[in-house]
Parts: C-alpha cells; structure tokens; sequence
C-alpha cells in the first residue's frame, strides 16, 4: 500500500530507533518521549503520508487487533500527540528541567552572610579527588573535621596538590556555613547535618567541572574493566545492592552518580562513601559488623544516614569502565527475588527521567549519542527481598566478563 499523502515532516522532533521502539525528542520544550512498538508503528505511517484509515487497516492486519481496538489506539495515540505539541500543534507542556538529582542535603546559604565574614582562620585543611576535579575542603574547628574528614578521608592527597576550588566550613553563632572559593553555599544547624552537606556539595562541584556526555543518576560496580550501572530512586535499595556487591569483591564506583564519556563511551567513578539509610543497616550488619559502630548523620530532609567508606580505591579512582549490564533494582519486602529483561528505549527512559545534567540544554545531537551508547548494553530489572539472592542473580548475569 503506497501513502495517498506527502511524507509528512513535523518541525523540531527529532526521531530515534531504539530495538522495535521509538524515541522522540522535542527541540520546543527539551523534553523526550518514549513510544512502544504499536505506537512506533502508528507514528510512521502517519509520518510517511498515510490517512488515519489506512493506518487503522494496517493496525488490523499487523498487529491482529480488531478495527475497533485499532481504531481506539490510533485515535488515542493521535489525541495525545496534539497535546503533547508532537503534531505541530501549540505545546501546552512546560519544558522540564535537566538537571543534577537533588542531594537533599542542603540548604541555600542566606543572602546575610557578608564575605568579611569568610575571613577566619582555618588551622585544620586537607586536599581531596573526586572525578577529574581536585578540592581543599578547610575547617574552622576540630569538631567540624572529626564530623566531616572520616567519611571523605578514603579521597585525601597529598596537602601541596593544587586544586580547582577550595571549600570552607565555618562555625558561627547560628550553625556551620560551607562557603566554595569565599562564596557562600549553604547552610546546616549542627554537626550531624554538617557530613551530608559536605559530602552533597562535593558531589554536585565533582559533576559541574567535569567535561562528560551525560551524568547518570546511578549506582555503579566494577568487574574486571567493565562496569554495571545500578539506576534507580532514593528508596530502590540500589546503595544497598551496592555495599552487598562491594563485600563480594565487586569494585566500587559510585553510589549515586557516575559521569559518562563518548569517544570512546566510558563512565567515570565519583567514589564518596556509600550512604546508607536505616533500613540498610541490619540487612548490611552481617557483612559489616562496623557498622553498627559508625556516626549516625541526619539530612537535612529528616533521613537518618550512615557513611560506609569503601576500600582501597587507588586503583579505580581515574579509570574508565565500559558499561555491559544496566540493571534496575528494586527493593520489595517478602518478593520472589527475581531478574527479567527490559527493552533498551524503557531504559534509556528510565535514565532520563531519573535525572542527569549535560551542562547545557539537552539536545538532539546528545541523545543520538546516548541512543547510540545504550544500543549495546543489556538492560534488566532487579526485584528483590534477598540481598544474597540478588547478588547472585547479578553474578550470573555477568559471569562472562
């Protein structure tokens, strides 16, 4: 059947294969949609010129639904597309915002807070690595080093290392201030919510001076050169999964973010300590009866943390790491643990709306790469109960590394 119209082109979409799926990304509000292989297939006959009807009766003939089940899907699928301003219609969607996972950790400084009141004396300084960046982070008392220095003591050089941006911590009055090269950031009430706030900032400072494709909202383990990105919520249980695969002799990369390069695609480790929240504790206790034993923080959303350093990372802290499994996991008390295969455009939605930041507006030109990073990576989903039986799971899935 030949199209009765002309190829029909729509301004600002921009169309990427992915398996038998279809992704499109919207130049007018930055935003990136996923559509199934029936509405895939629904978009490109329209696209190619062909009438509703014509659509209809291909429905029929391909999928093997009846004319009324076609013709509801395509109707429906047409309606949505208008709203959405796919069709060329007025975008009633607000452009949403790519941007760095929020550390929930912090609050922005008060405008109050003068220079002149920066200039103190900080007799306590240490130099750390974190991703390609290098960072003094200096404080103003003993408490505040013995709260933050424990859980970021694991990146610590050499003290004459000439770093990219210096950190303070200042004690006054109203609580601690972290300031970034005498500009104040944000501020916490005590020193259980100081570690967050630091370990935060560094974080979102690591990020913003790197030069990446993509940074991923992500847990990430290493096995031999090659990496398995763990996307996934607060609450999933992926800093959990990754502390049990750090115990079992995985290499630790990441609890939350990694940075991904192109030419060739790599990720990067950001390895601050793993953070983990009540509910990992006695399900972690037996393989780190330390634990039990480490500071008790509090973010500055109510969340009670605990810091688990990981082990020498001398060795993985510059390396690249090519990524062979994304696996999704999911924490569900009293489940089956089981693991099952997901398409790769459910993934890379996934991702998407997980959070990521390409310091800039993301655009055509960086999701054809991604499309083109994920292309080879075996995506899956993870549901457990069992820690243990997880693991396993994982290691069969990569036993062929």
């Amino acid at each position: 059947m030949k199209p009765k119209n002309q190829p029909r082109s729509y301004v600002g979409i921009h169309e990427f294969f992915l398996d038998q799926e279809l992704l499109l990304f919207s130049d007018l509000n930055g935003s990136l949609y996923r559509l199934n292989t029936s509405a895939a297939f629904i978009w490109c006959h329209q696209a190619e010129g062909f009438s509703i009807q014509d659509t209809i009766r291909a429905m029929v003939d391909t999928f093997g639904v009846s004319a009324e089940k076609a013709q509801s899907d395509v109707q429906a699928s047409l309606s949505e597309w208008r709203h959405l301003g796919l069709l060329g219609a007025l975008n009633t969607v607000p452009a949403t915002e790519n941007s760095l996972p929020k550390t929930e950790n912090s609050k922005s400084a008060d405008a109050k807070y003068h220079p002149q009141r920066l200039t103190l004396a900080y007799p306590y300084e240490y130099c750390y690595r974190l991703g390609s960046g290098c960072f003094q982070v200096r404080f103003s008392t003993l408490e505040a080093q013995q709260a933050v220095h424990p859980i970021i003591a694991h990146l610590e050089i050499a003290p004459n290392t000439r770093c990219n941006s210096i950190f303070d911590i200042t004690k006054d009055s109203e609580g601690y201030l972290l300031s970034r090269d005498f500009t104040p950031l944000a501020t916490c009430q005590n020193l259980r919510e100081l570690g967050p706030l630091v370990h935060g900032e560094l974080l979102v400072a690591a990020c913003k001076s790197s030069e990446c494709l993509a940074i991923i909202h992500a847990a990430a383990m290493a096995k031999g050169n090659y990496a398995v990105l763990l996307p996934g919520d607060s609450g999933s249980g992926k800093s959990t999964l990754a502390a049990g695969m750090l115990a079992t002799g995985y290499g630790y990369l990441s609890d939350e973010i990694v940075l991904l390069t192109s030419c060739p695609y790599r990720v990067f480790p950001l390895p601050l300590s793993i953070g983990l929240k009540e509910g990992a504790w006695p399900v972690l206790s037996p393989v780190y009866p330390i634990l039990e034993e480490l500071p008790i923080y509090q973010r500055q959303d109510g969340k009670k943390i605990r810091y688990l350093a990981p082990h020498d990372i001398s060795n993985q802290a510059t390396m690249g790491y090519s990524v062979r499994q994304i696996i999704f996991p999911s924490y569900v008390a009293g489940i089956t643990t089981h693991v099952q295969p997901i398409g790769r455009a459910e993934a890379f939605n996934r991702i998407a709306e997980g959070g990521y930041d390409v310091n800039r507006r993301l655009n055509s030109t960086t999701i054809a790469e991604l499309v083109n990073w994920i292309s080879n990576i075996e995506c899956w989903e993870l549901c457990y109960s069992s820690l243990a039986e997880s693991i396993d799971h994982i290691g069969e899935l990569t036993r062929v590394y």
